[in-house]
């Protein structure tokens, strides 16, 4: 007499189990480095948008870098000649210092030339109620009309290697290399030498960039980004030797 076996075994359930669970660790892997990839080509793309506006600007300004818009250690939204006023235009998006730009501030997941998406949303509403603005963006210091005042246009030495712009995540215009948020990585934002942050080039090009070659707390073979009297050959914010930040 045949007996029939409704359902499955304790083991063979365990076994189904296992595999799916294998099947969606995988596949969330996948799903995460996909989202991990989309987020880097966006934030590649907004640098580059910068990069075009200041390229064009040049000819209107006397050659004239923009300055970062730090009034000491806060933003001066109304200066004109401040990078996030002057640019804006030749991409054809308003400047901060516009009344509108309040109304058109991005939400958090909304695409905007002015935010990196691979901010978490913990750091994007930590900036971004007012009176502070998230920028995800910032402006080398270094290179700011106000840097070297009695320069009537600043000298950059070597344009493949100083940087213009990099990302970050606080409420500042200007970069801050030893605290810049970097979240293309595993490990701790601020810390970790191993996670990393793209930026632009004064030669228009975007480079992903590890932290121990940005952040001047780890300075290698004695060379340093912000060593003003010894230029590091690949990777400087220092514009010229002898150059000060603002």
């Amino acid at each position: 007499m045949k007996t029939t076996r409704n359902g499955f075994t304790l083991v063979e359930l365990l076994v189904v189990i296992t595999i799916v669970g294998v099947l969606g660790a995988l596949v969330g892997a996948g799903l995460s480095k996909a989202k991990m990839r989309g987020y880097q080509t966006a934030s590649v793309n907004n640098l580059r948008q910068w990069g075009i506006a200041l390229t064009a600007s040049l000819s209107d300004y006397d050659n004239r870098l923009p300055s970062t818009g730090m009034n000491g250690d806060a933003v001066d939204i109304l200066d004109q000649d401040a990078w996030f006023n002057r640019l804006p235009s030749y991409i054809s998006e308003v400047p901060l210092s516009n009344p509108l730009a309040m109304s058109l501030t991005p939400k958090y997941g909304q695409k905007s030339i002015w935010v990196n998406p691979a901010i978490p949303y913990d750091d994007f509403l930590r900036y971004s109620k007012p009176p502070t603005r998230l920028f995800s963006y910032a402006m080398n210091g270094w290179l700011s009309t106000t840097a070297e005042p009695t320069m009537p246009k600043l000298r950059i030495e070597s344009a493949t290697s100083t940087v213009f712009m990099g990302e970050q995540g606080e409420d500042k215009s200007e970069l801050r290399p030893e605290t810049l948020r970097a979240y293309l990585g595993p490990g701790d934002v601020v810390n970790f030498k191993e996670n990393a942050a793209h930026f632009l080039f004064c030669d228009g090009r975007v480079e992903l960039i590890k932290r121990d070659i940005f952040d001047p707390r780890f300075v290698v073979s004695g060379h340093s980004p912000t060593d003003a009297t010894l230029l590091n050959p690949g990777f400087s914010y220092v514009p010229a030797v002898g150059a000060v930040a603002d």
